[in-house]
């Protein structure tokens, strides 16, 4: 029989509201180690322990994590069956144990009486833990913060090695930015400058259009027709993408043609480009030339590394060490860039494990797009965004002033991209074309 000192939820219930309980509930039992309930299961069964213990644990990034120890008398499922959900947890017998199971069709049975008791002392206590744990998450985000300063900590004293004077004279070596490319970088982040003074600009410069024609009317982009003049280019293919097609080109000149350095290359034209298409699908047009530039640059840090291990490999341990976002930043200040963009590019990893708010004010709106569009250009290649860090959807809530979901923002960004998946390079093409068949 049920004893009442035991069981909290029923200190006030006569002895034979009790009977009624024990006559209508089930019981179980449950040797160490046995699964009570599991995460994400849809069984509304629930539980009052009457001897023994119940673990509880929340499954983590793959990891158990226990939460709470639950003792005789206490409740295990209410949520599921208060709120309809799938289990949130899962339950555990610590030792032998013993459970009343009310599945909902048991829990029907009850006199009605006996059921707003009950459910009257469940909400109570989910409030209980709910209390509980929202302080766990309080204290979780505190430790978090600190967890993040102790990398941004770390990083400092990695980019300590980046100024180092022998980093320095190997990073003179490395070939510098084509002028062109410098002064078109300053141009887009200039708000003074005028998107069509820059594409005049282009225009009016030979070098740059016959570099830009040899580079459309490339079998890089497969167009079936020649483009004869750059007035029909940018018709064509459109302001921000010659504007890539020039920083591209300038990049590409700085840096070996290998295997390693085209893949890298490659996934930052497809930042890059992603960064275009999602500042003019959230209505921030005016953020895609920068955005596009410090897509195309973001990673020229990993580029750096590896030229160095290729050109000092005796050195190849203590340039593994160095931090890579810190290494390009370093070179990009060399290359005579704006800060607001070298910058951009040494603080990208913040975004990672540091909340917008700890980020400088200026560098906030663009490093949430680098990181929006890093996040979405992991999804186009086919996997899960890369390495995006604990606050990606606070870093959305930034980029589109309000809260939004990765998948929201890629159900605007694929139709924007195959839009014009014409005007971009084939393998390009086919990472949008595979993801319209996904979506």
């Amino acid at each position: 029989m049920l004893l009442k000192d035991k069981i909290p939820a029923f200190a006030e219930l006569g002895q034979k509201e009790l009977s009624v309980i024990y006559n209508i509930a089930e019981q179980r039992r449950f040797a160490p180690g046995d699964i009570i309930l599991k995460e994400g299961d849809t069984d509304k069964t629930l539980f009052l322990i009457v001897d023994g213990q119940v673990a509880i644990y929340k499954n983590i990034s793959g990891v158990n994590v226990p939460l709470e120890t639950l003792d005789a008398g206490h409740w295990v499922g209410e949520v599921a069956m208060l709120r309809d959900t799938a289990r949130m947890a899962t339950a555990v017998a610590v030792n032998q144990t013993q459970l009343l199971a009310f599945t909902p069709q048991v829990f029907a049975t009850l006199p009605e009486k006996l059921q707003i008791h009950i459910q009257k002392y469940l909400l109570t206590i989910a409030g209980q833990r709910l209390d509980i744990l929202l302080q766990r998450v309080t204290d979780g985000i505190g430790k978090m913060g600190q967890l993040g300063d102790f990398v941004s900590h770390s990083e400092e004293k990695s980019g300590a090695c980046t100024n180092s004077e022998l980093i320095h004279n190997i990073v003179k070596k490395i070939p510098r930015l084509p002028r062109y490319a410098t002064d078109l970088a300053s141009k887009l982040i200039d708000d003074k400058v005028s998107m069509a003074e820059i594409a005049e600009s282009i225009r009016t410069d030979p070098s740059l259009t016959s570099l830009i024609l040899k580079a459309v009317n490339s079998p890089y982009y497969g167009l079936q027709e020649k483009v004869a003049d750059i007035h029909r280019a940018f018709i064509f293919l459109g302001t921000n993408q010659v504007f890539q097609i020039v920083m591209d080109s300038g990049i590409k000149g700085t840096m070996p043609p290998t295997r390693e350095f085209v893949s890298l290359q490659r996934h930052s034209y497809l930042v890059s480009l992603t960064a275009a298409e999602l500042a003019t699908a959230i209505g921030k047009k005016e953020m895609a030339g920068i955005g596009s530039t410090i897509g195309l640059l973001h990673d020229i840090g990993k580029s750096v590394t590896l030229l160095m291990k290729r050109q000092n490999p005796q050195l190849a341990p203590f340039i593994g060490l160095l931090h890579p976002a810190l290494l390009g930043e370093h070179l990009l200040t060399t290359w005579d860039l704006p800060s607001a963009i070298y910058r951009t590019i040494g603080m990208q990893e913040h975004a990672r494990y540091l909340p917008p708010g700890k980020l400088p004010d200026d560098l906030r709106p663009r490093i949430a797009l680098l990181h929006a569009a890093h996040a979405c250009a992991g999804r186009l290649e086919g996997g899960e965004e890369e390495a995006s860090g604990i606050w990606l959807e606070e870093y959305l809530a930034v980029l589109v002033n309000k809260p939004v979901s990765l998948d929201d923002l890629m159900k605007r960004l694929v139709p924007a991209l195959a839009k014009n998946k014409k005007l971009y390079p084939r393998d390009i093409r086919d990472i949008i074309e595979n993801a319209e068949r996904w979506r």
